[in-house]
């Protein structure tokens, strides 16, 4: 029985013999499959708990003024982010300290524990969640101690920047801002947003020590990043800051709502400056919520007013029937056509065109308008630019609005003549002024070095542009109305301008906007400047009274800031022997040595 109890049969052996063959045979299968059929998905399986890849953000190009001054700029920052499936808030050795742990992290990314409990309850990814945006480094490097000195784990970061605007609300209606995740939602910052961001990269991170313990680290790029391009600008800083400063000041000083100005290089049709009061400062945070900023100077339109009564004159002028001399009758100051008048301050009697403008009248201006007609009176405005974009693609800039001449009656014929029925933005009217001042050749804005423009037009006769511009220096001197814009040592030709501002599409009484346009100096153009002052409620509203000495104190600064040569330099002598003369008259009083 022991021996047979011991003999092995041969169905047994084969089974022994075919199970040592078969298992390297399966063994060798299960690896051939592991190796091929599934060899991705465990890749990727490794990949997910021991590496992880991020979007390594580009550095945002720069923005400067004509002078290289920095006028945007980006700071390192980072991104916080948690990852629910390892986050811990204490190590064993700290246990007991978790609630106080996760106060101190929430403190100093600056939340409720609240705010962090929720966003990491909701997070959409169970291994990622960002629970901080723009953290400085300090402020990571705050959490980084407390996870070598408490054991918190689970958090890392991914860099990111942020924008900074060293001339804060002075440049904000230009360039506008950026938001959280350094993407321009505004002004020039989102215009050029695409040359300005470039292309972010990839970077690969690994996971280090246990899985209790382990942090991410980068370790290689998987894809480079390609940082933005710098944009310079023609705006010049210093002028921008003058005029910022100009229009707080006289704004304040008449109540007004806001206020606006533009500069623009007569012979290039480079924008020096475009501000606006009052501004948005886009270093503030809450500006990333708030939206967008408004640059009132391209977006928001008003009437004209007076301030196209040269562009009136100049039509008269190409059109023969007029000329220098030509007398038009303004009696008895008021002009009534169908059920519509258009009155002047007083009656001037019989005016030439100069006079027409230095008295600026409307009665002169809309009988100029309806001997002309129409077409002639709508192509002259259209040839300037105005009711067209300027070409510079801000968001959301206005075009305008100048009404196809067939659907004008008589009363809106008229009324064009002096600047109604008819609506421009600030950068047209100084664009228009800086084509009638550079010999009737009209040149589309730049603000943007290097932008691609549409090319210089000829609009106008240049004599008689020429013309225009000296008698618009009547205007600036004793008997025209807009004597306050006059400037030291140089000559200035302008036009005032003060329209009844229209709210809901009807006029407000009482509601006014105050204008000013010219340039300087007057024998040999530099700069074409418009202002407008909205709402002004002190009791003067004339352009003349509020908005000339925007210009002129603007214009004053310019002049010095530009190194332009007095043209008048008879005026600054005569202040300085008067100013002499005061001197010598006071030391000549008894007690004085």
């Amino acid at each position: 029985m022991a021996d047979d109890a011991l003999t092995i049969t041969p169905w047994r052996r084969k089974f022994v013999a075919i199970c040592l063959i078969a298992l390297p045979v399966v063994v060798a299968g299960r690896a051939l499959v592991l190796q091929t059929e599934r060899s991705d998905k465990l890749t990727n399986a490794g990949h997910d708990r021991y590496t992880r890849q991020f979007d390594l953000q580009a550095r945002r190009g720069m923005i400067f003024d004509r002078n290289n001054e920095p006028l945007a700029v980006s700071a390192r920052v980072y991104h916080v982010f948690a990852d629910p499936g390892v986050l811990q808030w204490a190590d064993e050795k700290h246990a007991g300290n978790e609630s106080e742990n996760k106060s101190k992290v929430a403190q100093i990314l600056g939340l409720t524990v609240a705010e962090l409990d929720n966003m990491i309850a909701n997070s959409t990814s169970p291994r990622y969640t960002v629970v901080a945006r723009q953290v400085r480094p300090a402020q990571w490097a705050a959490i980084r101690e407390l996870s070598r000195a408490q054991g918190v784990r689970g958090f890392g970061v991914e860099h990111k920047e942020r924008r900074y605007y060293p001339a804060a609300e002075v440049m904000s209606p230009v360039l506008g801002f950026t938001d959280v995740d350094g993407k321009g939602i505004a002004g020039l910052e989102q215009t050029v947003n695409t040359a300005l961001s470039g292309q972010s990269g990839k970077v690969v991170q690994i996971a280090i020590g246990s899985r209790d313990t382990k942090v991410f680290e980068p370790v290689h790029m998987s894809k480079a990043r390609k940082d933005g391009e710098n944009l310079g600008l023609t705006i010049d800083l210093r002028l921008q800051h003058v005029a910022y400063r100009e229009l707080k000041k006289h704004a304040l000083r008449h109540k007004a709502q806001s206020a606006s100005l533009v500069a623009v290089d007569v012979s290039t049709g480079e924008v020096l400056s475009m501000a606006t009061w009052p501004a948005d400062n886009p270093n503030d945070p809450e500006m990333k919520t708030k939206g967008v900023i408004v640059n009132r100077p391209a977006l928001t339109t008003f009437e004209p007013g007076s301030t196209i009564k040269p562009f009136t004159i100049l039509n008269a002028l190409e059109s023969g029937v007029y000329n220098a001399n030509t007398m038009v009758k303004t009696s008895p100051g008021i002009l009534r056509v169908d059920e519509f008048k258009v009155r002047d301050t007083k009656n001037y009697g019989d005016l030439t065109l100069e006079g027409i403008l230095q008295k600026s009248s409307n009665v002169g201006a809309a009988k100029i308008a309806i001997a002309l007609g129409p077409e002639a009176v709508w192509s002259m405005l259209d040839r300037f630019g105005f009711g067209k974009s300027s070409g510079l693609n801000l968001p959301f800039e206005s075009a305008g609005r100048l009404r196809d001449w067939n659907n004008w009656y008589r009363a809106d014929l008229m009324a064009a003549g002096y600047g109604y029925g008819l609506s421009v933005t600030l950068l047209q009217l100084a664009n228009g002024y800086a084509g009638l001042a550079n010999g009737g050749v009209s040149t589309p804005p730049l603000l943007v070095k290097g932008a691609l423009r549409s090319p210089r037009r000829a609009v106008a006769d240049p004599k008689l542009s020429a013309q225009v511009v000296q008698m618009m220096r009547s205007v600036v001197v004793e008997g025209g109305t807009g004597t306050r814009a006059a400037v030291l040592g140089y000559s200035v030709a302008g036009k005032t301008g003060t329209s009844l501002k229209q709210i809901n599409g009807e006029y407000r009484t009482g509601v006014y906007q105050s204008l000013f346009a010219g340039v300087i100096p007057a024998t040999q153009p530099k700069l074409a400047i418009a202002v407008l002052v909205d709402e002004p409620a002190s009791g003067e509203y004339y352009g003349g009274l509020v908005a000339a000495p925007v210009f002129s104190s603007f214009a004053t600064e310019a002049m010095r800031l530009l190194n332009v040569t007095p043209d008048l330099p008879e005026q600054i002598e005569q202040m300085r022997e008067k100013e002499r003369e005061a001197l010598e008259a006071l030391e000549e009083e008894p007690g004085n040595e």
